[in-house]
């Protein structure tokens, strides 16, 4: 099994507050909504830090991460990047 590590927008974390206080340090993301990942089969499993949740990829593979990343829309610059804090 393999997972990839997400954060979702639930209450109290917006995209601009993840990506200021928890993603500060990576220059880029894309973004997809819960919904078609769910419709697509993935399944989310909630971690005990919210936001954070695991994707549980569909196998172990090039296709599988290619098939995966299909559902994101393009890579965004992330305003809230920081080198250090």
């Amino acid at each position: 099994m393999v997972a990839i590590s997400v954060d979702l927008t639930i209450h109290g974390w917006t995209v601009a507050r993840i990506l200021r206080d928890r993603m500060w340090s990576r220059s880029r993301y894309a973004t997809t909504r819960v919904g078609e990942l769910r419709t697509a089969y993935y399944e989310l499993l909630a971690t005990s830090t919210a936001p954070h949740y695991s994707v549980i990829l569909h196998g172990v593979s090039e296709l599988a991460a290619a098939e995966f990343l299909s559902h994101f829309g393009p890579t965004l610059e992330n305003q809230f990047r920081q080198r250090s804090r």
